[in-house]
């Protein structure tokens, strides 16, 4: 943790308050220590004997496996799904976000033609009431 504390006080005092650059070092730094972590406490437990102790898994009976392979490592009986298959299935999602991001996307600029349209060319009854309900939301 001397890593992201040095950053975090050169940062502080080179770069200022609230530094883009500062936030996206400590996100990566998160990322890669949480990895690493998870990858140091699987390489113990295969070398100490003891993976597999303190956590309860289920294993889902939905899932059909391509193949069973022997790991290397542990010498157990494992269920493969190939990743290429998982990144194919994950592909599917691209589609329904772009879809979200159109549809979110059309909403505020939406409530962006309204909002323009309220204040600057609508001159009907109760504009200011309009007007002021717009304000009080931004």
């Amino acid at each position: 943790m001397i890593f992201p504390a040095a950053f975090g006080l050169s940062a502080w005092l080179l770069l200022g308050h609230y530094s883009p650059i500062y936030a996206v070092v400590n996100a990566l730094w998160c990322i890669v220590f949480t990895e690493y972590w998870k990858h140091q406490e699987d390489d113990l437990a295969i070398r100490w004997g003891v993976q597999n102790v303190s956590r309860i898994e289920y294993h889902r009976r939905e899932f059909r496996a391509e193949k069973e392979i022997v790991d290397p490592v542990t010498g157990e009986k494992t269920k493969f799904f190939p990743a290429t298959q998982r990144l194919y299935r994950q592909l599917l999602q691209i589609p329904f976000a772009i879809a979200v991001a159109i549809v979110l996307g059309s909403l505020i600029a939406t409530c962006f033609g309204i909002e323009i349209f309220i204040s600057e060319i609508y001159n009907g009854p109760l504009k200011w009431i309009l007007v002021c309900i717009l304000q009080a939301n931004t």
